[in-house]
């Protein structure tokens, strides 16, 4: 019998697929204030929907976990948890987003703690991150834009750096993908007075040169290029799509067409299914199962938030 901590727009998203999916019939939660009641919606979705109010008296039939709250309170109500309850703990993102944090009050938990990153089950990420790993990688272009005036007006601009970047589904795929990552270099520049672009040169433990470039509320788009010694070009952009180029043809001008052009050879595309839901109910489905595979691990927990804090602090 799950409980869920949380009660916002992902936790519904868990609740919907643990109904639907697996038939779970009854289902324990909890809120961050309980004298506000289970919302209605949950309520619907279960025979029995039962809310707690003390983390310290856990049911003894819950059999899993699930941490869908806000980023202020995760780690805290992760720590909590673990130190009382012995079953499968599965925790949404950001689970860290600052170094300082991760000193203070992370840890490697176990076997038992599943740290969430539902890009990681898409399709499209596991073929290019195949294809990469089954050739050299030359060189990495990402590009992230993010309009961050709500977040500013929410959390401050200092914290809003540190906590887009953490919950950043590209950031995780980067590092899930070219291994641990190292900043080398970065430059920023400040634009209104508001907040800044930023462009940062990476190095991954596969020896793969990586540009990082962020660019506030650009109408750019947004992902990953990879080039690789094959002389293929694999992109993620978005990441709901795969796409891989072989080589490139050069159409010489003629009377038709007054300049040279240069058409990609498209040889693969792959698009994942639209539904939001594919990429958290396989996450869910292996977290059930056991599957640690692509859990978020300790040592990238912590490359992640070394990352974020030498990006704070540089320039």
């Amino acid at each position: 019998m799950p409980l869920i901590i949380g009660v916002g727009p992902v936790a519904n998203v868990y609740a919907r697929i643990l109904s639907s999916t697996y038939g779970v019939s009854r289902a324990f939660f909890m809120r961050s204030d309980s004298s506000k009641g289970l919302p209605v919606s949950f309520g619907k979705l279960f025979e029995s929907a039962s809310l707690i109010s003390d983390l310290g008296d856990i049911p003894s039939d819950v059999t899993h976990i699930f941490i869908l709250t806000s980023w202020r309170s995760t780690v805290q109500v992760l720590n909590r948890v673990s130190l009382t309850f012995a079953g499968k703990i599965l925790v949404e993102k950001p689970h860290i987003y600052t170094a300082e944090i991760m000193e203070e009050s992370c840890k490697d938990y176990g076997g038992n703690v599943f740290f969430a990153a539902n890009r990681r089950y898409y399709r499209t990420v596991e073929t290019f991150r195949k294809e990469i790993q089954a050739s050299e990688v030359v060189n990495v272009f990402v590009t992230l834009s993010e309009d961050l005036r709500r977040y500013i007006n929410l959390r401050g601009a200092r914290e809003t750096w540190e906590v887009l970047l953490a919950n950043c589904h590209i950031m995780d795929l980067l590092i899930y993908i070219f291994g641990s990552i190292k900043l080398l270099s970065i430059s920023k520049r400040r634009f209104d007075g508001l907040f800044y672009e930023f462009s940062a040169h990476l190095m991954s433990s596969i020896g793969a040169p990586i540009l990082l470039r962020f660019n506030y509320d650009a109408p750019v788009p947004v992902g990953i290029t990879a080039l690789t010694s094959d002389r293929k070009s694999h992109s993620l952009a978005p990441v709901e799509v795969y796409r891989r180029y072989d080589g490139y043809e050069k159409v010489c001008r003629n009377d038709e067409y007054q300049r040279n052009e240069y058409k990609l050879n498209e040889s693969c595309t792959l698009m994942e299914e639209s539904d939001v839901r594919i990429g958290f109910g396989r996450m869910i489905d292996a977290f059930v199962r056991g599957d640690w595979t692509r859990s978020v691990s300790y040592p990238e927990r912590r490359n992640l938030a070394s990352l974020i804090s030498q990006i704070d602090r540089a320039g």
